[in-house]
């Protein structure tokens, strides 16, 4: 008998760490299993900008290098204003 008879399933895309994984990083893991990549768009309508995405928490940097800043408790869809300059914007699951 023994631990052998404990699990009767299987065990499908398996990774392992070096470190135990925070709640957020099991969560984000999870959220892309169950949805796919997270895409993050972009739209312009006259001098409104709409940046959109699913989850996460959204991020800026005025180059792309960085640094990137978090943007916390920004909803989706988020209308920056357009006078700041360039901006780019990502998402932190």
């Amino acid at each position: 008998m023994g631990w052998a008879n404990y699990f009767a399933g299987s065990i499908d895309e398996v990774a392992i760490y070096n470190v135990a994984l925070s709640p957020a990083t099991i969560n984000a893991h999870y959220y892309v299993a169950q949805s796919g990549a997270v895409s993050l768009t972009i739209t312009r309508s006259g001098a409104i900008v709409s940046v959109n995405w699913p989850a996460g928490t959204l991020q800026s940097a005025s180059a792309l290098a960085g640094p990137w800043t978090d943007l916390p408790g920004v909803m989706a869809p988020y209308q920056p204003s357009i006078s700041s300059g360039t901006m780019f914007y990502r998402v932190k699951l």
